[in-house]
């Protein structure tokens, strides 16, 4: 049995109050050898806002090693991350 998960009824827009995203996160169950659906569920559901602004994201101001962080090379984020220190 090979079990994956799906994301279904994704979309995004853009309304009052900024950008938006909504979907599900299915667990679905597939026979290796015959791909048959053995079973489904939906284990996450969700609208939730999408990040307009950049720099006010944890990984334009942090300095964890993780994909989605800015270089400590990159010019903005040092500013961001020195206004950052003086804040805390």
């Amino acid at each position: 049995m090979v079990i994956e998960l799906e994301e279904r009824d994704y979309r995004s827009w853009h309304g009052t109050g900024g950008s938006f995203r909504s979907g599900q996160l299915w667990q679905v169950a597939r026979d290796r050898q015959a791909g048959v659906l053995r079973w489904e569920r939906r284990v996450f559901a969700a609208r939730v806002p999408v990040l307009d602004q950049l720099p006010d994201h944890h990984c334009y101001t942090c300095d964890r090693a993780c994909p989605n962080a800015v270089s400590v090379q990159d010019v903005e984020a040092q500013v961001v991350r020195r206004e950052m220190d003086l804040v805390r």
